[in-house]
């Protein structure tokens, strides 16, 4: 499969990671706005990962809102990453409080982009039928620190990088307030 290799070659550079924010196997994932100022480390990043910010892909106006749905409000960062015939994809939201009302919403509302480029990259390279990879996707929200509403647990659960794990929309979505992890550990449960 050669699906990140095209994404890293025809997403434009702006709406990828800087290139400040990447050296060797180390991206920094970056969200400042009035809310918040915060930069995250990922260690362990194969080279040949594909980061891209689909925050920055502008409008996808096509669906109706309503009922609080901003279908087009997508996640800050999306790594992409091909392994063994298997496309890993880890959906990542940043955000100055976890968990965030809207944050969980613009993670799993983000999968159609992936999507997308995936069809796209098929009709690129004239593939009729493609067949779909074996797709793994993880959904991490981020916070600069962690909303008050969450009751602190008098009993210690093991050491997670994770305070919280929760279903959306028929995703487990991951809570965190931690600011470094490796690849892996977005990867694994």
């Amino acid at each position: 499969m050669e699906f990140v290799k095209w994404v890293n070659e025809n997403v434009p550079n702006h709406k990828k990671i800087p290139r400040g924010d990447r050296s060797s196997q180390t991206i920094k994932l970056r969200e400042q706005d009035n809310n918040v100022d915060m930069c995250i480390n990922v260690t362990e990043v194969p080279e040949s990962a594909a980061v891209i910010r689909p925050c920055k892909t502008g409008q996808w106006r096509v669906l109706q809102e309503g009922n609080n749905k901003n279908w087009d409000a997508l996640c800050d960062y999306l790594i992409v990453w091909e392994s063994s015939g298997k496309l890993f994809a880890v959906f990542i939201e940043l955000k100055s409080t976890s968990p965030h009302a809207k944050g969980k919403f613009q993670l799993v509302w983000s999968t159609p982009m992936l999507h997308y480029l995936w069809l796209v990259f098929n009709v690129d390279n004239c593939l009729v039928s493609p067949d779909a990879p074996t797709l793994v996707s993880k959904y991490v929200e981020i916070g600069d620190k962690k909303s008050p509403r969450i009751p602190k647990s008098t009993v210690r659960p093991k050491q997670s990088l994770f305070f919280r794990i929760a279903p959306c929309k028929g995703a487990q979505v991951r809570y965190s307030t931690k600011k470094c992890f490796s690849f892996h550990d977005l990867l694994t449960d």
